[in-house]
């Protein structure tokens, strides 16, 4: 290790120690508990996380009791989270764990990143924090911090850089730190080393990192540009009877599936709602009145929903993925915030 890699090294852990947040999961050294953490970090604000995280262990403290939850259970605490493949993921890695290593979570790189869910990140972030062992846990910030130090100009989803920057980690990280260090970079790159703005006056290597010598620090890293994502018109349909909800338990091959939604059909040209909604479902309805429109944007698109009351014109049994389900129920349901988007019009109503 060179001088200049020691002592970046240094002076971040010092960093860190002397001004880091105070979360749950820096309250442990429990890799369960660290894993459930940093899936939920996944493009996740942490203020956000931090009441969904206490629930979560509250319900399912270990990994036994995640395992031999119920699939519904699961996606209930992690309703409002977002992302609901994450929740599924882990519930079949707790399974993993207490099928194949007694419940014990493992402790390699190797078997760690061959858990449902988790990637060469969250692998090294556990394996560094739970463990202390050196492993790099490369995510947004981290990239960002380092990129920044050594005036890495190439687009971050490159490989090689992703890889040149996992070198780097290892270059400066202060033997034994693992632990620390790893959140160490994560948090400078929170708090300090920012997307925009960066507060390099309270950086602790300012004086050691070459975009700030060179005025390049809101240039780097550089991102290729990403085209715009896709837009999808959907009628919505709230359709009650006897204080009871239609509600369509979305089927494998769609978005959010297995999961509690409302019938919808895409929109199609001039094509009214009622015809698509008979095309789609075979229901005769009719259009009491708009709820109002609501729009929610996924990673990959955007859905602008129109949202209204629907009314059954003849009583006849509903396809099998529709449920009649109480009015007070929904609460208690796995809906993810799309629809509750949906449900939040009509209580405004």
């Amino acid at each position: 290790m060179d001088n200049r890699s020691k002592e970046i090294g240094i002076k971040i852990l010092d960093w860190y120690l002397r001004n880091k947040r105070d979360l749950p999961w820096r309250r442990t050294e429990d890799p369960y508990k660290i894993w459930i953490s940093e899936i939920m970090l996944q493009q996740t604000r942490v203020d956000t996380v931090i009441d969904y995280y206490q629930r979560f262990i509250a319900a399912f403290p270990n990994v036994g009791a995640l395992a031999n939850a119920e699939e519904e259970a699961v996606l209930n605490h992690w309703k409002g989270l977002g992302y609901y493949r994450r929740a599924r993921n882990l519930h079949l890695a707790a399974k993993v764990i207490k099928e194949q290593w007694k419940g014990i979570f493992p402790d390699s790189l190797e078997n760690i990143r061959k858990l449902p869910g988790v990637g060469d990140y969250t692998a090294g972030a556990i394996l560094s924090i739970a463990f202390n062992q050196p492993a790099a846990a490369v995510d947004g910030n981290v990239l960002r911090v380092l990129t920044r130090i050594e005036e890495i100009r190439e687009d971050i989803a490159l490989l090689k850089v992703k890889k040149e920057v996992e070198k780097k980690v290892h270059e400066v990280l202060p033997q034994g730190s693992a632990r620390d260090f790893s959140q160490a970079l994560m948090e400078l790159g929170a708090m300090v080393c920012t997307p925009q703005t960066p507060c390099c006056t309270e950086c602790p290597v300012a004086h050691l990192c070459r975009a700030n010598a060179r005025g390049l620090q809101e240039k780097i890293p550089v991102k290729r540009k990403k085209g715009p994502s896709p837009q999808y018109g959907w009628w919505v349909a709230w359709i009650e009877k006897h204080n009871k909800i239609l509600m369509e338990y979305r089927k494998e091959e769609t978005l959010l599936a297995k999961m509690w939604g409302f019938p919808m059909v895409k929109k199609d040209g001039n094509r009214g709602p009622e015809e698509l909604f008979r095309e789609k479902y075979g229901l005769k309805l009719f259009k009491e009145k708009e709820l109002g429109e609501a729009e929610h944007i996924f990673t990959h698109q955007t859905w602008k929903m129109d949202a209204g009351v629907y009314t059954l014109k003849e009583d006849k049994a509903v396809p099998e993925t529709l449920i009649w389900k109480d009015a007070e129920e929904l609460q208690n349901l796995a809906i993810p915030t799309v629809f509750q988007k949906v449900v939040k019009l009509k209580g405004s109503k």
